[in-house]
């Protein structure tokens, strides 16, 4: 097999942690780095993050804060035969319930106020514009869109689809295991009907670059 290193851009609590766990167990597979890597946005070129990986065959880097890079970043990342980038999406109501219970919460803010901020935050709420925005340079063989939802609803074939996607070779071990599991402290669960809004807007856009139902994750 060619060698290939895989680029996840997907958000935490969206079982990118799980996903590169069990990579780590396949025979196949070379971890010359931690998990995450965020050389890309530390202003690492192009050339010297892949001199990282390009001694081993079949690498991986899920640093979840590469969803950010710049058109010119991507596009240098796009030429390069040997990467391939993943997505791992997740109903943004779940993700953002989730981490609220997760995350330590600065000074005692409400659940509405935990996500009025992570909205406020420039990239968070916007997967729609990240996804379009590595479409305009990575062909749909070398971008691949995964749902959280398949991974609880079976793991085992939500791994095997994974790597049959990203054209790795077949899992020799795979993983039942519940992933994500927080501990739910929190009982108020409740958003403002202008968050709702905007979740349920950010999600009718990301309709646009999905050959999937999200539709059904609105409120």
């Amino acid at each position: 097999m060619n060698k290939r290193h895989i680029l996840n851009i997907g958000y935490p609590k969206c079982g990118t942690t799980w996903c590169w766990e069990l990579l780590t167990q396949q025979t196949w597979f070379t971890a010359p780095r931690e998990k995450e890597n965020d050389d890309l946005i530390l202003g690492v070129t192009v050339a010297d993050y892949t001199k990282s990986y390009i001694d081993t065959e079949i690498t991986a880097n899920f640093a979840t804060a590469n969803f950010g890079v710049d058109r010119y970043i991507i596009k240098q990342l796009s030429e390069l035969p040997s990467t391939t980038v993943s997505i791992i999406l997740r109903n943004p109501f779940d993700l953002y319930w989730s981490l609220y219970n997760f995350l330590p919460s600065p000074d005692n803010l409400t659940y509405n106020d935990f996500v009025s901020n992570l909205i406020n935050q420039s990239w968070f709420h916007r997967p729609a514009h990240i996804i379009k925005r590595w479409q305009q340079f990575f062909k749909k063989d070398k971008f691949h869109i995964f749902f959280y939802d398949d991974i609880q609803k079976n793991s085992s074939d939500f791994f095997n689809n994974y790597c049959k996607q990203m054209q790795l070779p077949e899992p020799v071990i795979l993983d039942n295991r519940k992933i994500n599991v927080t501990r739910y402290n929190q009982k108020y669960t409740e958003l403002s009907s202008k968050l709702v809004t905007l979740i349920n807007q950010e999600i009718d856009n990301l309709q646009l670059y999905v050959d999937y139902n999200v539709l059904k994750w609105k409120r």
